[in-house]
């Protein structure tokens, strides 16, 4: 159910804006589906062939080089809805790009992996829209500078709610030296009928253009 598959990442992120290097500590939650599709990824590395390749995405998997300093389970439960929590910590020198002394740009592309299908048919569509299970999937990321801050642009900010399900994005500066980037992305309905498949499609097409921010 919508409670019990559930994906939470809460991030936290050190940006040195003179090196580029961006170190973050995340702690992931996952449940229900979630865990028994995704788990196995973190604790193996071994891929799973048979979904949606998107369930591959580790928190550090955003496409670019990155040196994963610790991955490891600080809890796992064998009882439904099979809980497993986790503790990462990775970094990256490609994703802070220092445009000049006083500018820098936060690579954003891959951040936020949520589970989507690329090709939505919204022509003359006949069947309905099964998506693979409903839940709940949030990525939190505090990221803290080495100094104050201006920040001249963020991703959209986005508030969607239909038959399919809802999606809120969101970002604010809560201390001088601070950015906080949210998104939270519910899947409440089992099915989403043909006339209807334009909900699947705006709520997909937020998410894709997020993560390539």
């Amino acid at each position: 159910s919508t409670n019990d598959n559930i994906r939470m990442c809460n991030v936290q992120c050190e940006a040195n804006l003179s090196s580029g290097k961006i170190t973050c500590n995340a702690r992931i939650n996952l449940s229900g589906q979630y865990s028994t599709i995704m788990r196995n990824r973190y604790i193996s590395g071994i891929p799973d062939s048979i979904n949606n390749p998107l369930y591959n995405n580790r928190i550090f998997d955003t496409g670019k080089p990155v040196t994963v300093r610790l991955c490891e389970v600080t809890g796992l439960k064998k009882e439904f809805p099979f809980r497993c929590d986790l503790k990462v910590t990775y970094e990256s020198e490609n994703t802070l790009v220092i445009q000049n002394p006083h500018s820098a740009t936060i690579d954003l592309n891959g951040w936020f992996s949520h589970i989507v299908h690329s090709v939505i048919d919204t022509a003359e569509r006949i069947l309905d829209f099964y998506p693979d299970f409903t839940g709940q999937d949030t990525y939190r990321y505090y990221i803290k500078f080495d100094r104050p801050v201006n920040i001249l642009s963020g991703p959209e900010k986005t508030v969607l709610s239909n038959s399919f399900g809802s999606l809120n994005i969101s970002w604010s500066q809560p201390q001088p030296d601070a950015v906080l980037l949210e998104s939270h992305f519910v899947t409440s309905s089992p099915q989403v009928k043909a006339e209807s498949i334009a909900d699947v499609f705006y709520i997909y097409k937020s998410i894709l253009e997020l993560n390539t921010s």
